[in-house]
C-alpha cells in the first residue's frame, strides 16, 4: 500500500481538531484534513468497501480546479478498491457560453465520465465528507460519500491519478511539425502584481525562460517556436514577443488546455490548469512551483526563470524530439 503524508504530524492534527471539537470552535478549516482522515480510513480497511465516493460541487471552481480534483477522487477511491459515481460540471466558473452546452462539451472533450456510474443513478443515501469523517458509525454503512478532493492520496501517490488521467482523458493529437513545439502558460487577467500576487510571474522572468530555452535549441540546431498561452493583452506580453515566440490569447479554455498538453515542451506554471496541462503532457515538461507533486521526469523551473539545460537535452534526446 502506497504512503501518505508524516504519521506523527497527522496524529497531533488528530488531537489538536478533536480537542476544537470539544471545545465548539470551528473546523472549517479542516476539511483538507477530514479527507486525509478518510483515506486512512480507505487504506486499513475500516470502511465499507461498498461506500461509493463521489465529487462535492464546487461552485465557480475553474475547469482545472474541477477536472483534477474529480481525477483525484475517482483514482484514489478506485486505486483503494472502491467505487466513483460521477457528477457533470454543473457549477464551473469561467463558462464559455450557455452553462450546459458548455458542461456538455467539457464531458464529451475530456470523457471524464466515460464507464463511470453517473451520481443520479445511485440509489445510496448521500453524505457530506465532514459528516461521514467525524461520524465512524456510518463507515459501515453502505452510502455515497461526496468529497472535494483525494489530494491527500494522490499529492504522495501522484502515479495514481497521472496514469488514471492518461487513461481516462483522450485529447486529439498533433501531426509533428517542421518545428519543436515549446508551450508557455502565463497567468493574467485575475492573477497581477495585485491580485492573486504569489501566482504572478513578471515578464522579466519569462523572458529569461525564453532566453534560455533559445540558447538550447541553438546549442541543438533545433527549428522551434514558443507560444505564450495567455489570458493577458497582447500589450502587456509585447515586450515577450520575438522572431520565434507569439501570443495565443484568443482561444477557449478546451483549445488552451489541447495546446498545451499537446506541446513538444511545456513549461507549466502554478496554477491547477498548468498541472493538468502537464501531466497530460508526453512531452518534455519544466516545471514552476505549485501545491501539487513535481513528477520525477519533470524539470524544475527556477527562481530566475533559467532551467537544467543539460537534462532538457537529455529528455528531447530520449523522446525522439529532435527535428
Amino acid at each position: 500500500m502506497m504512503a501518505l503524508g508524516n504519521k506523527a504530524e497527522y496524529y497531533a492534527r488528530y488531537a489538536w481538531v478533536n480537542a476544537k471539537k470539544r471545545l465548539g470552535l470551528s473546523v472549517k478549516s479542516d476539511k483538507k484534513f477530514f479527507c486525509e482522515v478518510i483515506v486512512r480510513g480507505m487504506m486499513s480497511g475500516d470502511i465499507n468497501k461498498n461506500v461509493v465516493f463521489v465529487n462535492e460541487e464546487m461552485p465557480d471552481e475553474g475547469i482545472g480546479s474541477q477536472i483534477l480534483s474529480r481525477l483525484s477522487v475517482a483514482s484514489t477511491a478506485k486505486y483503494l478498491g472502491y467505487g466513483f459515481a460521477y457528477t457533470p460540471l454543473y457549477k464551473l466558473g469561467h463558462p464559455e457560453g450557455e452553462k450546459s452546452t458548455w458542461t456538455k462539451r467539457i464531458d464529451e472533450t475530456f470523457g471524464l465520465g466515460r464507464d463511470e456510474l453517473p451520481a443520479d443513478a445511485c440509489k445510496l443515501r448521500r453524505v457530506n465528507f465532514t459528516q461521514f469523517c467525524n461520524d465512524k458509525d456510518l463507515w459501515r454503512e453502505d452510502l455515497m460519500v461526496s468529497v472535494r478532493d483525494f489530494y491527500a492520496y494522490t499529492d504522495h501517490n501522484p502515479d495514481v491519478l497521472v496514469n488514471y488521467a492518461k487513461e481516462k482523458i483522450r485529447l486529439d493529437g498533433k501531426e509533428r511539425s517542421e518545428h519543436l513545439d515549446i508551450a508557455m502558460h502565463v497567468r493574467r487577467g485575475d492573477v497581477s502584481k495585485k491580485q492573486n500576487k504569489n501566482r504572478y510571474i513578471p515578464n522579466a522572468r519569462i523572458k529569461r525562460t525564453i532566453e534560455t530555452t533559445t540558447k538550447l535549441m541553438s546549442a541543438l540546431d533545433i527549428p522551434f517556436r514558443i507560444s505564450i498561452y495567455t489570458n493577458g493583452s497582447t500589450e502587456e506580453m509585447s515586450d515577450l514577443l520575438g522572431d520565434n515566440v507569439s501570443i495565443v490569447n484568443t482561444l477557449g479554455a478546451m483549445d488552451t488546455l489541447r495546446g498545451l498538453a499537446n506541446s513538444d515542451m511545456l513549461v507549466a506554471t502554478n496554477s491547477t490548469f498548468s498541472y493538468l496541462s502537464a501531466i497530460l503532457n508526453k512531452g518534455v515538461v519544466i516545471f514552476d512551483r505549485y501545491t501539487h507533486p513535481q513528477l520525477s521526469e519533470w524539470i524544475h523551473l527556477r527562481k530566475d526563470g533559467s532551467f537544467d539545460e543539460d537534462r532538457a537535452k537529455q529528455l528531447i534526446e530520449q523522446k525522439h524530439l529532435e527535428r
